[in-house]
């Protein structure tokens, strides 16, 4: 009886290109703003427990340790003041750098970008609102591969923005997302000289 070794597993490839797509939650931590909320006479009910949280990756990899990417997100949080409800959805539009030092059929990583945060704000205390801000994040993340083309991502992030609600109080739109999802990777395509 023979045994065959398992089919190694494809290293990303320099020059190559991924799409993702992971779901999981988001979670604004906004204790300050419950504080001064309540200060200007609309007290929270209860603290948000966070929403679901969406993100579409493209990527591409100029070297084997380093990945850039696009990104677009879909967030959504509730809040419950006494006096009625608040929705918060946000729409990030991202540029990262992901920075990997391991190859293998698992790969950690960690990365920074910026991010252009779109918030709408619907039924608040005082009215509906629309903004947008500019910030920093941070992750840290792996991925888990299932074939040569095919993998499983876990990643945190956490993002810094936040935007003003006049007559209401400074919300954090950045916060935590804890995400999990998929990924399908392209080789670079051979270009041949004349």
């Amino acid at each position: 009886m023979a045994f065959r070794a398992a089919p190694a597993r494809a290293a990303p490839l320099e020059g190559g290109t991924r799409i993702g797509i992971c779901a999981g939650w988001h979670l604004t931590l906004n204790r300050r703003f419950a504080e001064l909320a309540a200060s200007a006479g609309h007290p929270l009910a209860s603290a948000s427990p966070g929403g679901p949280a969406l993100l579409a990756v493209f990527a591409y990899r100029p070297s084997l340790a380093l990945e850039v990417s696009l990104e677009i997100g879909f967030s959504r949080e509730h809040f419950q003041f006494s006096g009625g409800p608040m929705d918060l959805t946000t729409m990030p539009l991202d540029a990262a750098v992901r920075y990997s030092p391991f190859s293998g059929p698992i790969m950690p990583y960690v990365g920074a970008g910026v991010g252009y945060f779109l918030n709408f704000i619907a039924a608040s205390p005082v009215g509906s609102l629309e903004s947008h801000g500019v910030g920093p994040f941070a992750l840290l993340g792996a991925s888990f591969d299932l074939s040569d083309r095919v993998a499983l991502v876990a990643e945190y992030r956490i993002a810094f923005s936040r935007v003003s609600i006049p007559g209401l109080a400074p919300l954090q739109t950045g916060g935590n997302w804890f995400l999990v999802g998929a990924q399908l990777a392209f080789a670079p395509e051979e270009r041949l000289l004349p």
